[in-house]
């Protein structure tokens, strides 16, 4: 499949939710998806078990020749992202990674963490 996904990540991505949010990208990675982008905006706490997932998801997506952003970052998973220097690995450098810039056809929409 060609093609982008992006998720919107609603409230905490702890360790309650990281295997929802792990299963759910290995699902559309199996799918086909070489591109993920995960919005933020609605994202509200950040741990490690949810910095693991956002690892995990992009070293796997990386060696099969994709990629994975996120974008609309608020406040407090921004510190988190930027105190482990996760922040550009996972955006343009600049926080505005958009799925616009992907060369897909349309994206799919999960159901929200």
């Amino acid at each position: 499949m060609d093609g982008y996904a992006e998720l919107l990540l609603i409230g905490e991505l702890d360790i309650a939710a990281a295997p929802i949010l792990h299963a759910t990208l290995e699902r559309l990675v199996d799918e086909g998806h070489r591109d993920v982008y995960l919005n933020l905006s609605a994202l509200t706490f950040l741990d490690v078990a949810g910095l693991r997932a956002l690892t995990l998801a992009r070293s796997r997506l990386g060696a099969l020749g994709g990629s994975m952003s996120v974008t609309a970052v608020p406040s407090i998973p921004l510190r988190v992202l930027t105190m482990c220097g996760m922040l550009d690995a996972l955006t343009a450098g600049d926080g505005s990674s958009t799925p616009e810039s992907a060369a897909a056809s349309s994206p799919e929409t999960a159901a929200p963490v």
